[in-house]
């Protein structure tokens, strides 16, 4: 099921306080049923949206969450957020310094991808325009082919009269040189 785990945070009073909190083995987010019910549920379009996203950490799982953005974040390579005591004993203490150096470096990353998301963007805006003059382009040339086509055939119509006229004419002088 899972452990009871203590840690102690330095920055909550010149005490040092422990946090004492039950953790679960899963790798579940704590606010997953939370989340869930809510996203099952219909959200009000005034809510705010910071009060959907502070529900994953409450006063009652504080050291699950840490836990979780513990797994999460060295899944993802970044250094845990304990620093791991050097006595015997197993208890686990809150590393400030590198909670702060993992929130920089997300912020960065957060940056770079909406950087990296209003290049596509406007990419995207510069091929839609560029997709909006092809087929105006396209349009136009198109037009222009069915003109072109009409005239042909009209030239072509012509043509098959002059020469039918030619041959007529052709015909006639010939029956008045014979007649000569």
């Amino acid at each position: 099921m899972g452990d009871w785990m203590t840690v102690t945070d330095p920055g909550l009073s010149s005490e040092s306080k422990t946090i004492s909190q039950y953790t679960s083995e899963t790798k579940m987010s704590p606010s997953s049923l939370y989340s869930q019910q809510v996203l099952c549920s219909s959200i009000p379009l005034s809510k705010n949206v910071h009060s959907f996203f502070s529900a994953f950490c409450t006063e009652d799982n504080i050291e699950q969450s840490i836990s979780y953005l513990d797994q999460e974040l060295t899944t993802f390579g970044f250094p845990s957020l304990y620093e791991e005591s050097k006595g015997k004993e197993t208890k686990r203490e809150l590393n400030i310094v590198a909670v702060l150096n993992c929130m920089n470096e997300l912020l960065v990353l957060q940056r770079k991808n909406l950087l990296a998301q209003e290049n596509v963007e406007t990419q995207n805006l510069k091929l839609g325009s560029d997709m909006d003059h092809l087929q105006s382009c396209y349009s136009k040339l198109k037009e222009q082919l069915e003109t072109s086509r009409r005239e042909m055939i009209g030239l072509q119509e012509r043509d098959r009269q002059l020469q039918c006229k030619n041959r007529n004419l052709h015909q006639l002088l010939k029956n008045e040189k014979d007649e000569v």
